[in-house]
Formats: structure tokens, sequence, C-alpha cells
């Protein structure tokens, strides 16, 4: 067992998936989320230089001299951090912006999920008779596709359309996985297998828990901005805001609200309209990023063809 190889992946993982998550809460220039990443640097770079000098390396360094196997790699990572991500984010978003509640949230997601299991044998049949890179570049065009149509969500957005633009997602990424899989595994010589199979499944799984992280601050951070942004807007000479303030100060006194109550309920109010706003467009922002990721996530998918192992 190389276990100083497991010791540097592990304090990696650890310090990345620290800094990311936490960064929010301490500060982005904070010393100790610096220290996590400085901290995850320096693992990573130790265990590269181990693993290419030790005599029996956890992970053997020359699987990434095949170009298809590095790209099915990459791709993996792609994969696990838009699935993991992407289903972290929506239900999020549906409760929070649209206001649906878990059970409702629940039945959206549903449909998409069942028909996921219809669609990995039968993109697996097909990976066997065509290249896997056809499925797979398709696949990624409507995911990509998927999450630039969620992008344009807002509180109006229907049921069953949304519903639908999750179905095209996620058949996409039913598209991608089993000719991913075989597609890769085809390109190692037989002795390379088992620590291939070993790759695959980390570089999926690293990327599920870097997405969730990853897509969750950034998230964060643009509700954030925005709030900031439209909260610096809400002066006396904002002739809106002010219309806003005097409407719902009627609204209220015709409901006898008493008028020592109107102002800080109304400017309640305007401070939920304004957090509801600033996290549906931080909302927005994420299923754009993942779109754009699925997108140049292509490039590697493309190299993933027929080779002479298959």
């Amino acid at each position: 067992m190389d276990w100083t190889g497991l010791v540097l992946v592990s304090i990696f993982m650890f310090s990345l998936l620290s800094g990311l998550s936490n960064g929010s809460r301490e500060g982005w220039g904070s010393d100790v989320i610096v220290l996590y990443f400085v901290t995850a640097a320096a693992a990573v770079i130790g265990f590269i230089i181990w693993e290419s000098f030790t005599a029996h390396p956890m992970l053997n360094l020359k699987l990434f001299a095949n170009l298809r196997f590095a790209s099915g790699c990459a791709l993996s990572f792609v994969w696990g951090a838009g699935n993991f991500g992407l289903w972290y984010l929506i239900p999020l978003f549906v409760q929070i912006v649209m206001g649906y509640t878990p059970t409702k949230a629940g039945f959206l997601l549903m449909p998409a999920g069942l028909l996921l299991a219809f669609v990995f044998p039968l993109t697996g049949r097909i990976s066997d008779w065509i290249s896997p890179r056809i499925p797979i570049v398709i696949g990624l065009v409507m995911t990509s596709f998927s999450c630039f149509l969620m992008a344009g969500a807002d509180t109006n957005t229907a049921f069953w359309v949304f519903g639908w633009w999750l179905i095209v997602g996620r058949v996409g990424l039913g598209f991608v996985f089993p000719p991913l899989t075989t597609g890769s595994m085809r390109a190692l010589p037989p002795e390379q297998v088992s620590q291939g199979a070993g790759m695959m499944s980390f570089s999926r799984q690293l990327g599920g828990a870097f997405g969730v992280s990853f897509l969750a601050t950034f998230v964060d951070l643009r509700s954030a901005h925005y709030a900031q942004s439209y909260i610096a807007t809400q002066t006396s000479g904002n002739s809106a805001t002010m219309e806003f303030l005097r409407t719902f100060k009627s609204y209220l006194a015709q409901a006898g609200t008493p008028e020592v109550l109107q102002m800080p309920a109304a400017l309640q109010q305007l401070g939920q309209a304004i957090y509801g706003q600033a996290t549906m467009l931080g909302f927005r922002e994420g299923f754009l990023v993942a779109a754009l990721v699925f997108f140049v996530a292509i490039i590697p998918g493309s190299f993933l063809v027929k080779g002479k192992n298959d």
C-alpha cells in the first residue's frame, strides 16, 4: 500500500474542499482559507512528485500519457461535477426561488430520474456499435442546452416547462456516462485497466465534491453581489422604490395596521423582495456557468474515438 500517496491525496482533498466550503464564511482572503489552498497545492504537487519516483505508486501517472484515457478522466470529473452540483442546486432553486414545497420539488425531479434509468442501457448498447464520442457530444450538447434554459427560469416558469428542461439535461447525462466509461477503459492495455477504473471513479467522485462546493459558493457570492448592488440603489431618489413603499404602506393602512408599524413593515417587504431577486439571479448565473462547462467539455469528449484496443 502506498501510504505516503494516500496521505498526500487525502490532505489535498480535505484542504481544497474545506477552503471552498468555508471561503464565504471566513473570507476568501483570510489566513485560514489561504492556508487551506496553499496546503492543497503543496499536497498535490508532493503527490505528483512522489508517485513519479516511488516503486509502487498508488496511481501510475503513465496512464495519463494515453490521450483518450486522460480525456476520459477530465470528462469524468466534469460529469461528476455537473451531475452532483446541479442536483444540489435545482431542489434549492425551486424551493427558495419558485416557492415549491419539498414534496413538489421531489415530483419535479422524479420523471427525469426515472427516464435516466431507461437511457443508461440504451446508450451503453449504442456505444458498442458506434464511436463513443458521438453519444458523448450529443449528451453534452443536450445537458449544456438544458442548463442554458434553466438560466432563464424565474418565479413564473411553469412546473412542466421546468420539468422538461430537467428531462433534457438528465437524458443528456445518460448519453455521456456509459460511452465515457467504456471508451476510456478500452483505451488502456489489460494490465492498466484496474488502476484506470479506480482513477475514473476517483475523478468522478472528486468532481462531484468539487461541483457541489464550487456551485454552492458561486451562487452564494453572486447572490450577495446582486443584493449589495440592489441595496445601494434603494434611496429616496429612486422613484420605483418610493412608489413601492407608498403602495405597500397604503395596503397596510387599509388592512388596519397601526401607522407606526407601516414603514418598518414596508421596508421589511422591500428587503425580502431584494433578497429574492438577488438569489434568483445568483442561481441563474450558476446554471449559466454549468452550461458553459458542459459545452467546453465537448473538447475532451471529442477525443474518445474507437481505437486499436476496441
